[in-house]
């Protein structure tokens, strides 16, 4: 992992790549705020609260930033996320923003992934 240019080591060794982050031209760490990034199923608004882009060879890239850069990618069964997509991004009480996002029928980022690792 490559954060603010200092690189750390990834211990748990899910899958081989890099992450990094934070992305520039979002919200400045350690501000958040909402973002849009482009889903299969269109433009989803979630919460960007300094996460990373996503340098994964073999990877399926599931949504990505509007540089372009992966912002949630798969490899196998291992979905890894730069972005808050419990969160709309818009809500001031995340919690109950989280809840909401959870109906079948929003469709939420949030949702739209849960629906690929089940």
């Amino acid at each position: 992992m490559v954060w603010e240019k200092r690189s750390y080591a990834y211990e748990i060794g899910l899958v081989k790549g890099k992450a990094l982050g934070p992305v520039p031209g979002l919200a400045p760490w350690p501000k958040s705020q909402g973002v849009e990034v482009m889903a299969s199923k269109g433009p989803r608004r979630v919460l960007y609260a300094g996460g990373c882009s996503f340098e994964v060879d073999g990877a399926r890239v599931l949504a990505r930033y509007k540089d372009r850069t992966p912002a949630v990618v798969k490899k196998g069964r291992i979905v890894l996320t730069g972005v808050h997509a419990e969160f709309t991004g818009t809500d001031k009480d995340l919690l109950a923003g989280w809840a909401a996002q959870v109906d079948a029928g929003d469709g939420s980022l949030f949702y739209e992934l849960l629906a690929l690792v089940r």
